[in-house]
């Protein structure tokens, strides 16, 4: 098909391509509007050595302190992956865990360690409230089992795991980017649609 021909095709059907352009575009901007809203919460721990590492190189002491808070972090992470673990945060926090499946609970924490002692976690909730017990929850359940690792350590290395205040933020989606990114789908729908409809409407003509 010439470039002409197709012109002429897409401005035979431009009421097609009209409305495909008012339905999709529009209904993903609806749709930005009236989706339930939801928070995202970030909280941030910082891993400290409580007692220093022994050794006999005292030049290499900090070294070994920041190695040791390194594995220590990692410890951290893989309790906020473990799902036992995120089952007794929901109910320290007092809140219905909703366990679909495993791999779903796992994946409403994105944990992620910035460095060796700072260790980020973020997750996102309905409303405001839920975001800060949940904070709360964490920040004990962290808490609670360092001092029981802390315990069994004795005179060895121990830890400290800090926590700050949580950040929970209302996340708004873009209108503006959602309206476009569907302007794209619509243009995609309209290149592709309109020969396939052109092509079956002209179709039984041409085998009568």
């Amino acid at each position: 098909m010439e470039l002409r021909e197709s012109l002429m095709l897409y401005k035979r059907r431009w009421k097609l391509s009209i409305a495909l352009l008012v339905v999709v575009v529009g209904g993903a901007f609806a749709w930005s509007y009236l989706r339930p809203h939801y928070y995202t919460t970030s909280i941030s721990f910082a891993v400290n050595g409580a007692t220093e590492v022994q050794t006999n190189q005292y030049q290499y002491g900090g070294y070994y302190a920041l190695q040791a808070a390194d594995l220590f972090s990692q410890t951290v992470v893989s309790w906020l992956q473990t799902p036992s673990v995120l089952v007794s945060i929901y109910d320290r926090a007092g809140l219905p865990s909703h366990v679909d499946t495993l791999q779903n609970l796992s994946s409403r924490f994105k944990t992620k360690k910035y460095s060796a002692q700072n260790i980020v976690v973020t997750y996102s909730t309905s409303t405001e409230s839920e975001g800060q017990k949940i904070a709360t929850a964490l920040a004990a359940e962290i808490s609670s089992r360092t001092a029981s690792l802390n315990q069994v350590a004795q005179d060895k290395s121990q830890f400290e795991v800090v926590s700050a205040n949580p950040v929970v933020v209302l996340a708004k989606p873009n209108p503006i980017l959602i309206a476009l990114a569907a302007l794209v789908v619509a243009l995609t729908l309209i290149v592709f649609l309109i020969p396939l409809v052109e092509y079956l409407s002209v179709k039984p003509r041409i085998e009568q």
